[in-house]
């Protein structure tokens, strides 16, 4: 009917909304005008969002800043810290901000669980899928970061079939996305779906309160290491997810299994037509593996680490195969801006 008003009436502004969009129109194989339609996706609110809605104007200014400031890391890190336990929801945001304590925001988590539970039955086609769904959503925020089998997923009884279905169609729902590896060395990259996937939930501030690991923030070690790296490998998938709102895209990771030598790189960008390895780790250059294995593969010459510790651009040699490359340290809270210090690095010719 909306085409109607487009070509009837393109004067009237028309605003619809439906969290059941995708699987409605897969369903019922709805299809769209060609041409006439531009797709758009929310998600749960960026690092810098949440320092705009916490009214932090001096915070987000020192984001915005190319390169960042050293000594505003700790300021920066802190709040980022506050922000991966919150997460992104508005209503658990505009709580937090108005009490300023997370035991208060835990009844927003509670209502957003029961309410993506409650719409289950939307989403099913059967009592049994319904069933499956329901434990699915319970179970996927514990499971977030890792890499999953669709066969008894979360020690569940299902089988890979009725497992995969219930987990795409939570990927149609947005409460979920499955990041598949590549094992690609150059563009364009092709990801491989019979290689087990990472599981990427909605938001981080529904992880920690699901998991009840919302107490590990209050003590003084760095996101990074947290669960073993679990929460950052989360956050960081988060705030690349949100950086367009044109496609609902998960980011790539990489990796090498072979019998004697396995290698996982965290992430796999693509910033003006070059592949960008990232990894997600806190300690020495010399202990990334797993990203001078890709470096010593593949000859690239820059490279991106995430991790608790302060900006900085080095010149890195990886221990076996000896190849030199340009190593950008930056703070996780600079995830979303991977692709300005790329930029600034080969600017300023250290590539």
């Amino acid at each position: 009917m909306l085409r109607y008003f487009y070509e009837e009436m393109p004067e009237l502004y028309v605003i619809s909304a439906g969290s059941l969009l995708e699987i409605m129109m897969d369903k019922h194989k709805i299809s769209f005008p060609v041409g006439r339609v531009e797709y758009m996706y929310l998600f749960p609110m960026t690092f810098k969002e949440f320092l705009m809605a916490s009214g932090e104007a001096q915070a987000l200014s020192l984001l915005e800043e190319v390169p960042v400031q050293n000594w505003a890391v700790p300021t920066l890190a802190k709040l980022y810290k506050t922000y991966s336990l919150v997460g992104g929801m508005p209503e658990a945001v505009a709580k937090f901000i108005e009490t300023r304590d997370i035991t208060k925001v835990s009844a927003v988590y509670r209502n957003l669980f029961t309410s993506y539970i409650d719409d289950v039955a939307k989403y099913a086609s059967n009592k049994t899928e319904e069933k499956i769904l329901t434990q699915f959503i319970e179970a996927a925020p514990r499971e977030a970061g890792k890499r999953i089998t669709f066969e008894r997923f979360a020690n569940t009884s299902y089988r890979s079939r009725d497992a995969g279905e219930a987990l795409r169609t939570l990927q149609k729902a947005m409460l979920i996305f499955l990041r598949y590896p590549t094992t690609g060395l150059q563009l364009p990259l092709q990801t491989d779906t019979k290689r087990k996937p990472r599981l990427q939930f909605l938001d981080t501030g529904l992880v920690n309160f699901s998991s009840g690991i919302q107490g590990a923030y209050l003590t003084e070690e760095p996101i990074d290491t947290m669960y073993n790296g679990m929460i950052a490998a989360q956050i960081t998938g988060q705030e690349l997810l949100a950086s367009t709102f044109y496609e609902m895209k998960a980011p790539l990771f990489w990796v090498r299994e072979e019998a004697r030598s396995n290698a996982e790189l965290d992430f796999i960008l693509v910033e003006n037509s070059k592949i960008i390895p990232v990894e997600v780790k806190s300690g020495k250059t010399g202990t990334l593996r797993s990203l001078h294995s890709y470096i010593d593969q593949t000859g690239t010459k820059l490279a991106v680490r995430l991790y608790s510790g302060e900006y900085s651009v080095e010149k890195a040699v990886t221990p076996i195969g000896r190849n030199s490359y340009t190593l950008i340290n930056l703070p996780l809270f600079l995830a979303c801006k991977i692709g300005e210090y790329v930029k600034l690095a080969e600017d300023q010719g250290r590539t």
